[in-house]
């Protein structure tokens, strides 16, 4: 299997890196790739503890370091990135207003980055899906390019809003929906959670697990596949190579390990 680890701020940049740096001389010991994807991002959470003070027209600090570790790992993605209305200061400090000033800044910069060198995009998107698909209808009327593919990881919008960013016209930018039983089983009903994947282009699908461990991970991934393959009515043997298909059509070059051709 292959993992995607986020990460959400500059301070933590580093520990990633440094990860997969210890990933690959093990691979490279065992003959094997490196079986991760590292993305690199600012998370809402954290974005309005990095703001350039008010009415600056420079560049907050981060952004040329994030600039810099994507151009120094090209099979890195951009993430996790996002919006998020009902998030809560992880250090205590910061307004609401502050809080989502924060997130647009950092977010229209981070997006802007990944259509600059065609990264994929890992999105957390709370309370707040609407507002992002009528910023990206803005930014294609506009002509503003877009990452070329977008993930809105452990989606919780509607059934409606699927449709409305799978029919976005003249957006050159995939949209995937991804879901996790960490998030959305334990947030909504599996029949809620079911009407939102049979919503979904079967090749825009992805599953994930949405925690920071891996205690637990494998029966959280069981758990989700099993609900998929409810929703479409699909063999787990098809929901699982559906599902591997659309997630290296959606990490495209980030993709660590090729495809394995079919034996004869």
């Amino acid at each position: 299997g292959v993992l995607a680890l986020m990460g959400v701020h500059p301070e933590n940049w580093a520990l990633l890196t440094e990860a997969m740096r210890i990933a690959s001389v093990d691979a490279q010991a065992d003959g094997d790739c490196v079986r991760l994807i590292p993305c690199y991002g600012l998370h809402p959470w954290f974005a309005h503890e990095h703001l350039p003070p008010e009415g600056s027209t420079e560049a907050p600090a981060w952004f040329p370091l994030l600039r810099e570790q994507l151009l120094m790992t090209p099979n890195a993605a951009v993430g996790e990135v996002g919006l998020d209305k009902v998030a809560r200061s992880q250090g205590g400090k910061g307004t609401r207003k502050e809080m989502w000033r924060g997130q647009m800044q950092a977010l229209e910069l981070q997006l802007g980055l990944a259509a600059e060198l065609r990264r994929p995009v890992s999105m957390h998107c709370v309370k707040a899906t609407g507002g992002f698909y009528e910023w990206a209808r803005s930014a294609v009327k506009k002509g503003r390019p877009l990452p070329p593919a977008i993930a809105l990881h452990s989606y919780g919008g509607s059934p409606e809003m699927v449709l409305a960013f799978s029919k976005l016209k003249g957006a050159e930018c995939r949209f995937y929906f991804g879901f996790s039983a960490a998030i959305n089983l334990r947030n909504s009903t599996v029949e809620a959670v079911s009407a939102n994947m049979r919503a979904c282009p079967e090749d825009r699908i992805l599953l994930e697990t949405d925690v920071d461990d891996t205690e637990g991970s494998e029966q959280l991934l069981v758990d989700i596949y099993e609900v998929l393959a409810e929703a479409r009515g699909w063999s787990l043997d098809e929901t699982v190579e559906r599902v591997q298909a659309n997630s290296r059509n959606f990490f495209g070059s980030c993709w660590p390990c090729p495809a394995q051709e079919p034996s004869a």
